[in-house]
Order: C-alpha cells, then sequence, then structure tokens
C-alpha cells in the first residue's frame, strides 16, 4: 500500500498527456488491425512523440515551420500559457517575436517509406524542459 501512495504523490495534476491520432496506409489502403497503442510508440526523426506530456509554464520547441513571418520556425523555443484539446498557447521565447503570444494547433504530419505511409496528427513540438 505504500508504493502505492509514493506512485500517486510522483504523479502531477498539473500535466496533461495528449496522444496522437495515427493512421497506417499502404497503396490507400488504412490497415485498421494496429491499435493506437501500438502506433504511438512509433517516432520517427523529427516529428512529434505520439504521447506528448506537457504543462502549463514548460518549455516547448516547434518542430515545424508554422509560419516564418510570425516567427514559428523549427526550432523556436516557446513557454506554455494554456493548454486545450486542440491547440497550445504560449509565448515566444527570443527572436523579433520575443514575448509574442501565439497559437500551436495540432496538425497531420505524413512520412513515406516504401509504399507504406504514416499519418500522425499531433502538435508538432517536443517538451524542451
Amino acid at each position: 500500500m505504500a508504493t502505492i501512495l509514493l506512485i500517486f504523490e510522483k504523479l502531477d495534476p498539473d500535466e496533461v498527456v495528449f496522444r496522437a491520432h495515427d493512421t497506417f496506409f499502404n497503396d490507400n489502403v488504412e490497415f485498421p488491425h494496429f491499435a493506437q497503442e501500438t502506433l504511438n510508440s512509433f517516432n520517427a526523426n523529427g516529428s512529434p512523440q505520439g504521447s506528448l506530456s506537457l504543462k502549463v509554464n514548460c518549455i516547448i520547441m516547434l518542430l515545424r515551420n508554422l509560419n516564418t513571418e510570425q516567427g514559428l520556425c523549427n526550432g523556436t523555443r516557446l513557454k506554455v500559457t494554456r493548454l486545450t484539446p486542440s491547440k497550445i498557447q504560449a509565448l515566444i521565447m527570443g527572436g523579433d517575436h520575443d514575448q509574442e503570444q501565439t497559437v500551436i494547433p495540432k496538425i497531420t504530419l505524413q512520412s513515406t517509406d516504401g509504399g507504406f505511409v504514416f499519418k500522425r496528427k499531433q502538435f508538432p513540438v517536443r517538451d524542451s524542459s
């Protein structure tokens, strides 16, 4: 019983876990027999994680160019100010747009290898705290 209490003490109630929605295709035919948990475990270089744990005030890094004119480029660091299921509100850290408020939406990213297509809908960020 004491072990269970120690585990619960370590859980962060402010942390929000976002799970990606993944699909896997071959010749435009979806493979429905893969469980989301299995697909979420695949992580390609430069793509967001299938399971992303974030909390307000954490520092994240953008993985894609979303709007270069507004300073939302690959590698931009942001400080999370609000989390919702469909968007992250954050402050840009550094550069010409330092301290500007912005919104990061979930986007669908696609990779192709040998005729297989893998699509992941997730926030294009990673935790860099």
